[in-house]
């Protein structure tokens, strides 16, 4: 599919808030956590495809608006952004594709700069997101993943403490 329109949400109440901490690896993480966490949320994404394997390798393009709250002050933020998304596809069948997913360094517009008392270094970010998802269904058209999230200025800036995004759950619509 060329198009994927998908919409995410997730609750601390549901989910660890400290679940980027597992994919933290010392001086060499596959991802990243932050000093201020995001209690929960919605995110309206939209992806297209630029280049794809037969099998086992895609390449989207993609923006995304989001809407959070933070942990401890309940604090109103939105993202607007634009970024890479990499999928490997990892078991492909009739009625199932699953695909491991990767997207770093997602040029983003965050609507607040104090958040939690915290001074996140701009308005100027990046996104970060890591997951696995599925396609369902004799076309594929129907979407479900689980993501976890990370915002930071990439120490673009002099103040960079990181905003972790826990579990994602998305669906979305492919065509």
């Amino acid at each position: 599919h060329k198009h994927l329109i998908q919409f995410g949400m997730f609750s601390t109440e549901l989910f660890n808030p400290n679940v980027n901490k597992y994919f933290t690896v010392g001086y060499l993480p596959i991802f990243w956590t932050g000093d201020v966490t995001a209690k929960d949320g919605d995110i309206l994404m939209y992806t297209h495809n630029v280049f794809h394997t037969h099998q086992y390798f895609s390449l989207d393009v993609g923006t995304s608006v989001s809407f959070y709250d933070s942990k401890v002050n309940n604090t109103a933020f939105e993202t607007f952004s634009v970024f890479p998304d990499i999928r490997v596809w990892l078991v492909r069948s009739h009625l199932m594709d699953l695909y491991f997913m990767y997207s770093i360094a997602g040029p983003t517009y965050i609507t607040r700069r104090i958040i939690d008392n915290i001074d996140t270094g701009g308005h100027f970010t990046f996104q970060d997101l890591l997951g696995f998802g599925l396609f369902l269904g004799k076309h594929k058209q129907v979407d479900m993943d689980f993501r976890i999230g990370h915002y930071s200025n990439g120490n673009l800036l002099p103040i960079n403490p990181g905003i972790q995004v826990p579990f994602t759950f998305s669906v979305g619509y492919a065509f």
